[in-house]
């Protein structure tokens, strides 16, 4: 049990605090805000009356330093007289004028001052509010800071316990400390007592040794919150260090997007989004995120800086800014499509009658399907959608996430003509529909250089992601030359392998149980659990054609088609003649037309057949250089495989 807090040490230091800057217009703008409660559009209103009438100096200005030769005598002086702070004014002029602090010499007009004595009765509530204002920042400026002695205790709440393990009695407590201030010397506080030192921060005067009794021991439990909402004054404050707007653009853009009703003013003047500003901002990042960013128009004020300053050229600075923004108006417009979605999923029931389907990477919450086109996920929560392929319909897919954003991956199947990437699939009949998964995410937001947005996971580039092209690719495609030959892995046991690039598609192995594609590094340990079909040089690449080892299995069940009713077999699709013929004869041909074509001179003959090397596929008879026909080329080609290649000398072989 507690029972008394002994003072382990006392530190004491005099601090300063130091008088404010000379007033500029933001700093006139976040007090008008937080101070007076006043829009920053109206607090500017309130302040160009005040100098067309003559009371205060220029109110635009982005100046925080008096010019050497301002007189501040003579405008304190005239402020004497006053009921409110003549005593202040008076007090300066006997003991002699403060030095101001130095801001930011914008090289514009001086601060924002007084000019002219005036009482509540001549201007009015608001008005006088402002003036209020000015008038006392003006006499902090140049008066004393604020001096104060900080104060820190160290103490030691303590008492008796009982020993947990030996049950003996023995001192117990905690080491805490306390902080607090006592005014030494008001400064400028007597102008602006709103910033001086709160009742609550001085503590009691004690020495080392002191010891207190405890009244009460509480545990308070606490949880951390979201942020709030921005206020003007903060939003005023943010917008002048990212260089976003002027003195006098300020308070026009923050009454914009009032005014636009993309933000509401709440209580305290913050500022909430609105569903219409949210919907906004979601769809600039999604068609041009430096639409939304600040580095974009900051960069143009830098622009107009460096021409004011003389160190830029206005025409060159202003042929490159329309340049850019030329652009990026039309990249928006062949873009705004995205913009339509996401104001249709907001402002219609669309959003309302969609299923949940799979879940948000962002916020783990589950997205709707809108099949409406076009057909779309959106996310509720994170207010975001994602586009889908045209045609066809979406299906989950077996729980897995992307590993870059963690999406659940969703399986898109494409109908008959669909844009889902109806295939031609060769010996399977024409016009079946392809299926293949994709991650909303990137879908939309291509990862990595060179895939194209609208591309699923079989384009991906993702090293070892295992539904990617690495993971999962055989060969180049023998149709398009371009795409790459992709298991279908959710296609058995009626096995495809499609072109991730062309509508080529090959049904191979069917009734397999199993179907598997080695990675690029495929360790030999792996290959010993079934019969091998290719040379142990590289043990996941075929010697010959250079095509990655497919591991087949058969169930155990049912009779395999494999060499020796093996179960088992593992090497390559093409060449090895234990699995070529497993292969539509059609679609072999395709491949084989994808390798390298020879042209062969007679120049040795060896047992009374033409010498040929192992490469050899599809091209010219070796004899005569005529092309062999396809009706002979599959028939030719495979016993030539099962021979093992033949053997030539002194040929001369050109590609």
């Amino acid at each position: 049990m507690f029972v008394h807090i002994q003072v382990m040490s006392v530190t004491s230091k005099e601090r300063t605090k130091a008088r404010p800057l000379p007033l500029n217009t933001v700093e006139l703008l976040r007090v008008g805000s937080s101070a007076l409660g006043m829009s920053p559009q109206h607090t500017m209103q309130v302040a160009e009356k005040l100098y067309t009438q003559g009371y205060i100096s220029y109110p635009r200005t982005e100046t925080s330093s008096y010019p050497s030769s301002f007189d501040l005598a003579s405008s304190l002086r005239f402020l004497a007289p006053s009921s409110e702070w003549g005593d202040l004014a008076r007090g300066l002029l006997e003991a002699g004028l403060n030095k101001p602090r130095k801001g930011n010499d914008a090289g514009d007009h001086p601060p924002i001052t007084p000019c002219l004595l005036a009482t509540e009765s001549q201007l009015g509530s608001e008005a006088w509010r402002l003036y209020d204002y000015i008038c006392r920042h003006f006499i902090a400026t140049i008066s004393p800071d604020l001096h104060y002695l900080h104060k820190e205790l160290s103490f030691w709440l303590g008492g008796h316990g009982e020993h947990s393990e030996t049950g003996s009695g023995e001192i117990v407590g905690e080491f805490f400390t306390a902080t607090g201030h006592s005014l030494i010397s008001p400064g400028f506080t007597q102008a602006m007592p709103w910033l001086g030192l709160g009742p609550d921060s001085v503590l009691p005067d004690l020495v080392v040794g002191s010891q207190l009794p405890v009244k009460e021991v509480r545990m308070l439990e606490r949880q951390t919150g979201p942020p709030n909402y921005l206020t003007e004054a903060e939003l005023i404050g943010l917008m002048e260090k990212h260089g976003i707007g002027t003195d006098a653009s300020i308070p026009v853009h923050i009454n914009n997007i009032c005014q636009r009703n993309y933000v509401t003013v709440e209580s305290g003047r913050r500022l909430k989004p609105t569903s219409l500003g949210v919907v906004l901002i979601h769809g600039y990042q999604q068609i041009d995120p430096e639409l939304s960013l600040p580095g974009m128009r900051a960069e143009v004020e830098r622009q107009l800086g460096l021409i004011a300053l003389g160190q830029a050229d206005f025409r060159s600075v202003l042929d490159h800014a329309l340049d850019i923004f030329k652009r990026k108006f039309h990249y928006f417009v062949e873009n705004i499509a995205g913009m339509d979605e996401l104001m249709e999923v907001s402002f219609s029931p669309l959003a309302a009658s969609g299923k949940p389907h799979s879940r948000c990477g962002k916020c783990r919450r589950y997205m709707k399907y809108i099949q409406a086109r076009p057909s779309r996920l959106h996310c509720p929560q994170c207010g975001d959608s994602y586009s889908l392929p045209p045609g066809g319909s979406l299906r989950t897919y077996r729980d897995l996430s992307c590993p870059l954003d963690h999406f659940e991956l969703v399986l898109w199947v494409g109908g008959p003509g669909g844009g889902g990437g109806a295939s031609r699939v060769e010996g399977g009949g024409a016009g079946t529909g392809r299926s293949f998964p994709l991650c909303p995410y990137c879908f939309n937001n291509p990862p990595f250089e060179g895939m194209n947005k609208g591309q699923g996971c079989p384009s991906c580039l993702h090293p070892s992601c295992p539904h990617g092209e690495r993971a999962l690719a055989v060969s180049r495609c023998g149709s398009c030359q371009t795409g790459l030959l992709l298991l279908d892995p959710i296609s058995g046991p009626r096995w495809i392998f499609c072109c991730n690039r062309c509508p080529l598609s090959i049904r191979a192995f069917r009734n397999a149980s199993r179907l598997t594609v080695l990675p690029a590094q495929a360790a030999a340990s792996d290959m010993e659990d079934g019969t091998f079909g290719c040379a142990r040089s590289s043990p996941s690449v075929c010697p010959t054609c250079e095509a990655s080892l497919v591991r087949v299995e058969y169930p155990n069940s049912t009779p395999s088609p494999l060499l020796n009713s093996s179960p088992l077999h593992i090497g390559c699709m093409f060449c090895d003649s234990a699995l070529s013929p497993l292969v539509e004869s059609p679609s072999m041909r395709a491949r084989l037309c994808s390798l390298p074509i020879f042209v062969f001179f007679k120049t040795d003959q060896l047992d009374g057949h033409w010498a040929v090397p192992p490469a050899l596929v599809y091209g010219t008879y070796p004899a005569s250089s005529q092309a062999i026909p396809e009706s002979q080329l599959f028939k030719w080609y495979v016993p030539f495989l099962q021979g093992g290649g033949g053997s030539y000398s002194n040929q001369d072989i050109s590609e």
